[in-house]
């Protein structure tokens, strides 16, 4: 979670790493899309997606999804 290879630069990636548990303010439109992992539950992305998209200023928020590309062996995020 601390190390990622300059490889990835480009995605312009921000980490937010807390000592504490609790709330983080931010700029609303900071936030520009949310990526879930393979194996994140559809539940889960659903809530996630429903607390986001009830919030005010949140509108250009987007969700991704993440599947296994097997032919490449790659990673193929999607919108969900």
């Amino acid at each position: 979670m601390l190390h990622k290879s300059d490889h990835w630069k480009y995605e312009k990636e921000v980490r937010l790493i807390k000592k504490k548990s609790g709330f983080y303010s931010f700029k609303p439109e900071s936030l520009t899309g949310i990526y879930f992992g393979v194996r994140t539950p559809i539940k889960q992305i659903k809530t996630i997606k429903k607390l986001i998209q009830e919030r005010q200023n949140y509108n250009q928020v987007k969700f991704y999804k993440a599947t296994i590309d097997t032919k490449d062996y790659k990673l193929v995020f999607d919108t969900v």
